[in-house]
């Protein structure tokens, strides 16, 4: 009995490696802490040749890398309430293209939502925090006064924000452009709201859960200076347990309850994904309307297969576009980009959106709205979650139709030529120079957005 509520303390992955005697080599670890009292577990662990690595006040926790053959004298202590693995974790991989289309047309085609310019809301006054590579200080960020009002470096402690992989940036893009450098073309979501950098991944997008939940910590701690309304977050990592029990989705519900709303992508790797599957934050999948319209049977089979968890809250909670989608690079121009986080972007520029309109909007409260409003695209709750991200719904304004999958396409075809020929005179002066495959694509793109957000002319 004694050895089995020894063994509890031990998170599964963890206690598997125990049971198997497989203690060789060190590990990182999170060892939650039983009343704050640190110093002892910080003395036990250093006498083993272990390193404590930050000590996370929120849960509370110390994380550390230690000597796996230490683990039974850590078990022993009255002080260690549990014993967790301090993960791996990396940034949802973005597919990116170049010289596909121009960056200053896909834009227009991408970020131009109604609501921004229609309702006269640009997300003035919203705090976003950014959970990623860093942000670095693009003009457009910048200028004419510098909306990065935060930051904070986990991984190489640097004082000032860079991004030495790019990923972080692309999304502040997404979220906060005020497209200085392309002349009010290449805009984000919510062009006038503030952002705060906490860089946790390092240079190719991995990093620790602690890092995580240290980044968490730091926006909960300094709402009294920053009053921060929402996290983007674009992580994978694996449930270690119940979620009102594991490190990452007690340290989420911590600021949800704060008034913090959490926002984080859907993936369909295989294995368990605890960044998606909480009810206190807000999950976005990626749409791309190609792949949803010849999704079969066995497909969303394999969608649902591969998203069970130990927590069993559908996800996603609504989708977004994300599919190439243009942003900020870390040259000073643009990249486009397309992938699960570059929705989410949207959908947390979209929020922003929300909350300059009513800043009292408790997390609960957003996620009914953007829910709620979400346009049903009948290709089912795994697929789709609660549907498409609606601002007009949400802002305002009732009179864009709803679209199904059924009518996605302009009714007139020949609408779209001679939109195609203005685009690329616009761009060119000639049409003569864009190979066929390149007006193919921007037909496609065309197609796409108008299913999105159809011109007038279709209503």
């Amino acid at each position: 009995m004694f050895q089995e509520r020894r063994l509890r303390k031990l998170s599964p992955a963890i206690r598997s490696v125990y049971n198997n005697g497989a203690l060789d080599g060190n590990r990182r670890l999170l060892l939650e802490v039983r009343g704050r009292k640190y110093d002892q577990i910080i003395s036990l662990v250093e006498a083993n040749q272990g390193q404590i690595l930050r000590s996370i006040n929120l849960l509370p926790v110390l994380a550390v890398e230690m000597p796996l053959a230490a683990l039974p004298e850590i078990l022993d202590s009255f002080s260690v309430i549990k014993i967790w693995d301090d993960q791996p974790v990396n940034v949802q991989e973005n597919q990116k293209f170049h010289n596909q289309l121009p960056d200053v047309l896909l834009n227009g085609l991408r970020l131009e939502v109604p609501g921004t310019p229609a309702y006269g809301y640009t997300g003035k006054g919203v705090v976003v925090a950014v959970l990623d590579t860093g942000v670095y200080p693009h003009r457009d960020l910048t200028i004419p006064k510098n909306r990065i009002v935060g930051w904070y470096d986990l991984v190489n402690q640097k004082s000032v924000p860079y991004d030495d992989n790019g990923h972080g940036t692309e999304v502040a893009g997404i979220i906060a452009g005020n497209g200085n450098v392309s002349d009010g073309v290449t805009k984000g979501m919510a062009p006038d709201a503030w952002l705060v950098g906490i860089k946790i991944l390092d240079k190719d997008g991995k990093g620790w859960l602690s890092d995580i939940v240290a980044g968490i910590e730091w926006c909960v701690r300094s709402l009294p200076l920053f009053n921060i309304k929402i996290i983007s977050l674009p992580v994978m990592l694996a449930n270690q347990d119940r979620f009102c029990f594991d490190p990452f989705g007690r340290a989420v519900s911590i600021a949800w309850r704060k008034g913090i709303t959490v926002f984080t992508t859907v993936q369909t790797n295989a294995g368990f994904n605890a960044t998606g599957f909480s009810q206190f934050m807000i999950t976005v999948g990626n749409l791309n309307y190609q792949q949803a319209l010849t999704v079969n049977d066995s497909q969303f089979s394999q969608l649902d297969s591969n998203r069970t968890g130990v927590d069993t809250f559908a996800k996603p909670d609504l989708v977004a576009q994300g599919e190439k989608i243009t942003s900020l690079n870390l040259d000073g121009g643009y990249t486009t980009c397309s992938g699960s986080t570059m929705a989410t972007a949207m959908a947390v520029g979209g929020a922003a959106l929300i909350l300059q309109k009513w800043p009292s909007c408790k997390p609960e409260r957003l996620k009914y709205l953007l829910t709620k409003k979400a346009r049903n695209l009948g290709l089912g709750r795994n697929l789709q979650g609660s549907g498409l991200l609606n601002l007009d719904r949400v802002l305002g304004n009732s009179k864009n139709k709803v679209f199904s999958t059924q009518n996605i396409f302009p009714a007139n075809m020949n609408q779209i030529f001679p939109v195609v020929l203005k685009l690329l005179m616009q761009n060119s002066g000639e049409t003569g120079k864009y190979s066929n495959e390149f007006v193919m694509n921007l037909i496609g793109s065309l197609i796409k957005n108008w299913a999105v957000h159809p011109p007038d002319s279709l209503h």
